[in-house]
């Protein structure tokens, strides 16, 4: 995966001259009002909206006070993603909305927020929550449309080669979608995109349900939980106990103490 860049930007009273990015540059506006000024004219991010700038769009910035949170996606992520939609090469420069608004867009821009921000949080989460944000905008907020993306099938062989892979290397902690998807000969857009289709469950989810499987097989065994944490993969404890809270309701000790008891 690409490295993200992401900031918790507060500006007051900011004017800033004509300048562009690179990266497609993306803000959460969570307080305040931004004005700024594209060729297209000029615009106003207000509180729970995304402004996007896109690589190389010359824009300014009227004087403005807000805060947002703002994450700088490289144009390379863009552009594999929209290759993988329309399964050929792309020949034109993806040019994103300025302003974005719908709940959905906002929702998947936290997740991922989220995800970076969260220094235990698995590579295989933050992966699938950039291409799920990034899937989104082109479907829904570029010249990309719906119809464009094109169907492909993974079928029953595919996926019961990807569970068995991803059974083999659970406890990686270095396990990530590339390592997966090559397995099987599949782009990562594609492999996420099928495996929720034919299982209920993103790739994280089916890890995570047969990782608190593995938890309670081991505490049968009167193990330790930094034992236990260390056993199934998990960075710490801390996390193991997070993660299994999510998914049973309440923490592994509980368990513990009512099987033991």
């Amino acid at each position: 995966m690409s490295k993200i860049f992401y900031i918790d930007n507060h500006f007051k009273n900011i004017t800033m001259n004509k300048h562009f990015h690179e990266e497609y540059t993306i803000s959460l506006v969570y307080e305040g009002v931004h004005t700024f000024i594209t060729e297209k004219g000029t615009l106003n991010a207000r509180a729970n909206s995304l402004q996007i700038i896109n690589p190389f769009e010359y824009h300014s910035t009227q004087k403005s006070t807000w805060s947002h949170l703002n994450i700088m996606i490289p144009k390379a992520i863009f552009e594999q993603t929209a290759k993988n939609i329309l399964q050929k090469e792309i020949d034109f420069s993806i040019t994103l909305e300025n302003i974005i608004s719908d709940e959905v867009s906002i929702s998947l821009f936290k997740d991922l927020y989220e995800s970076l921000e969260n220094e235990n949080v698995n590579e295989i989460l933050i992966d699938s929550n950039l291409i799920n944000f990034v899937e989104n905008l082109l479907e829904f907020h570029s010249l990309i449309k719906e119809e464009n993306i094109k169907a492909t099938n993974l079928n029953k062989d595919k996926i019961e080669k990807s569970l068995k892979y991803i059974e083999k290397n659970i406890y990686r902690q270095d396990l990530n979608l590339e390592d997966i998807a090559s397995h099987i000969n599949l782009s990562k857009y594609h492999f996420l995109r099928e495996f929720k289709k034919k299982t209920g469950l993103t790739v994280n989810q089916f890890i995570q349900v047969k990782k608190v499987v593995k938890i309670r097989e081991l505490q049968k065994q009167n193990l330790p939980l930094s034992h236990i944490a260390y056993e199934c993969g998990f960075t710490d404890q801390s996390h193991m106990i997070k993660v299994f809270k999510k998914h049973v309701g309440y923490t592994p000790s509980k368990v513990k103490n009512s099987t033991t008891s």
